[in-house]
């Protein structure tokens, strides 16, 4: 028979017990009717209730019937805290106190229906320990990596490379899962990226792509230092993929570890005689942007050989060099002249001293014309077409030279412009002069030429000369001025620019050059609506040279530049002579393009003239002149267009 203080020595010795076996403090997760983290467990909270059964006992009662009686009693029921019952064998009295068989429970810890053994006692598999009873696996946090929690005995959540606070075994020795792997010793879970493709990483035992030269925060080794995957090259610390366009070929920049061709040039430019492809990654010469018998190297015109040195066709011998053919009077008899290559008899255009009739009054003898007194031949080059003139009665191509002098503005080399427009009227040379109305001095200010009253005044003084032409150079000459201007904005400008040189000088210009020979289609409507007839460009850069386009606007092109922009030097008195001869010989034009500035001293701004340079000027000069005795003529554009 248990007493009174038999019952409360039970209820001390079992709360001493408790206190013993209690863990003091971890993270679990308990099987029950509830799930949080074990806090430490303070026993004098913990309930122990005993609940004694009404014994009644009768001193009148044999003992052996008082035996009986006690045997019946039913022994007393212990209520024991939940929260510890699970750690006390045959605690759990009672089928609903067994955590087993709470429906509560874990989601990862099903009921034990069977009351059969899930597992032996307190092993624990991965992060999760089987129960005193055997019945159930009970998920522990405090098994898993801070950070981490226990869910189906799997450590989930979190850096997977974190030490194990417990002490207790998480895992099978070099065991693998995704790509993490267990220590020997069982006690952790490491990221191994050797599990992975080479252009990843382990992270949380996933492999995960490795960010390209990006900061690695995550401070875990990415990549073998100084390994490289296609353009991407590991760095020292392995710690970064970072790309490295050596790795690739040429015209390829390196990017997210992929070889990708880089353009070079905006499609369809052009420099010098070279285009840019249509993607962009290459140039390419293209002879086409030459004037005729130059050839594109590496994207400068190169003058070629169009004859053997010294050979002759009909009356015109090859030059030295090949690169030009010339008309040789001395391969003619003594009353012919050689002209493009054919002897032709002189003009008989003497004063008849026999007085004797030579031919009847208006009769024609090819373009000649015998005189009304019919004593003379006279030539007649009405009788030719526009193209031709008359030559000893035979209708020939004209051959023009025209002088192009470009960039004539207020404040900026006026003294030069005087003195090479000076030199070619003197010399008898015919000039188109490309004046810019209002001059742009890159600040954003703009100055009328008109302002600078010294080149206003030469400009008066030489505007009605039959020698000189004024042209249109654009508004205010700036990069790119007309390339991309739509109608109105081209109508406007131009507008403006003539209407300015009209008030000012009073010169109509009908010529227009468009600065750096950059213009559209709205530029060419422009100078129709504006009442140009002559568009003089560059020969490589203008599709409709010695054309009209649109109908009304002759297409003039400078074929020779006295200076070469791509080496920054004047072109030597034999380049330009010899270009100016092949472009005669393949469009019957040549037409010079000087720059005041070509012939200055740069580190005197422009306002001296450099000899040298002015010496290959009137060298030039001096071949014109031979030339025109040959029967070239030196005219200005609008009057090459007059002919035409």
């Amino acid at each position: 028979m248990l007493s009174s203080s038999n019952l409360k020595i039970l209820s001390v010795g079992l709360v001493m017990l408790l206190s013993v076996l209690i863990i003091p403090a971890a993270h679990a997760t308990i099987q029950g009717d509830f799930s949080v983290e074990r806090p430490k467990i303070d026993v004098s909270t913990v309930s122990i209730h005993i609940e004694r059964p009404n014994v009644e006992v009768s001193d009148r009662l044999p003992s052996t019937d008082i035996n009986a009686r006690i045997a019946s009693i039913s022994r007393p029921k212990v209520e024991i805290d939940p929260r510890i019952c699970e750690y006390i064998p045959g605690c759990c009295t009672d089928e609903d106190d067994d955590p087993a068989n709470n429906e509560t429970n874990d989601p990862t810890n099903e009921t034990n229906t069977t009351n059969t053994t899930l597992c032996t006692p307190y092993v624990v598999e991965g992060c999760k320990i089987c129960s005193s009873l055997g019945t159930v696996w009970i998920s522990e946090n405090a098994r898993c990596p801070i950070g981490q929690t226990c869910q189906a005995g799997v450590c989930i959540g979190g850096s997977s490379n974190q030490t194990n606070q417990t002490n207790t075994t998480l895992c099978t020795p070099l065991a693998v899962n995704g790509c993490k792997v267990c220590s020997t010793d069982g006690m952790n879970w490491t990221d191994d990226s050797t599990k992975c493709a080479s252009n990843q990483t382990c992270q949380s035992g996933t492999c995960v792509n490795n960010p390209t030269n990006e900061t690695n925060t995550t401070n875990t080794t990415l990549c073998t230092p100084y390994a490289i995957d296609v353009c991407k090259v590991c760095s020292s610390n392995g710690m970064a993929w970072n790309d490295d366009s050596s790795k690739c070929t040429g015209g390829q920049t390196c990017q997210s570890g992929v070889c990708v061709a880089t353009q070079i040039c905006t499609p369809g430019n052009i420099s010098g005689c070279k285009v840019c492809s249509t993607d962009g990654l290459s140039w390419s010469d293209d002879s086409s942007k030459c004037t005729g018998g130059q050839t594109c190297q590496s994207g400068v015109c190169v003058a070629t050989q169009i004859c053997t040195p010294g050979a002759t066709d009909g009356c015109k011998v090859c030059s030295t060099d090949g690169l030009s053919w010339s008309d040789d009077n001395n391969q003619c008899n003594a009353d012919q002249t050689c002209q493009s290559g054919t002897c032709v008899n002189n003009p008989t255009n003497e004063t008849n001293t026999t007085n004797t009739t030579l031919c009847t009054a208006g009769a024609l003898n090819g373009c000649s014309v015998c005189s009304l007194d019919g004593m003379n031949w006279t030539d007649n080059s009405s009788k030719c077409t526009s193209a031709q003139k008359c030559q000893a009665g035979v209708c020939v191509a004209r051959k023009v030279i025209i002088i192009r002098d470009d960039d004539a503005q207020g404040y900026w080399t006026e003294s030069l412009f005087e003195n090479v427009t000076t030199t070619l009227m003197q010399s008898g040379i015919a000039q188109t002069i490309g004046l810019i109305p209002y001059g742009s001095y890159g600040n954003g200010s703009y100055e009328s030429f008109s302002t600078d009253e010294y080149l206003k005044a030469f400009l008066l003084s030489i505007a009605n000369n039959p020698l000189v032409e004024i042209a249109l150079h654009g508004y205010a000459h700036e990069d790119h001025e007309f390339l991309n201007m739509n109608l109105t904005e081209a109508n406007t400008k131009i507008s403006a620019g003539k209407q300015h040189i009209q008030t000012e000088i009073g010169v109509t210009t009908t010529t227009f050059i468009p600065p750096f020979h950059e213009y559209n289609n709205n530029t060419l409507q422009a100078c129709i609506d504006n009442g140009y007839t002559v568009f003089s460009s560059g020969a490589y850069e203008n599709p409709y040279s010695w054309t009209e386009h649109p109908t009304g606007l002759l297409h003039v092109p400078a074929t020779v530049d006295f200076y070469n922009w791509d080496t920054n030097t004047t072109r030597t008195t034999s380049q330009i002579t010899s270009d100016c001869q092949t472009s005669l010989d393949a469009y019957n034009v040549c037409v010079i393009l000087i720059h005041p500035q070509e012939l200055g001293v740069a580190t005197t701004d422009y306002t001296t003239v450099d000899p040298a340079q002015y010496n290959t000027l009137t060298e030039v000069i001096t071949w014109i002149k031979a030339q025109e005795s040959q029967g070239a003529e030196l005219m200005t554009l609008e009057q090459y267009n007059s002919i035409n």
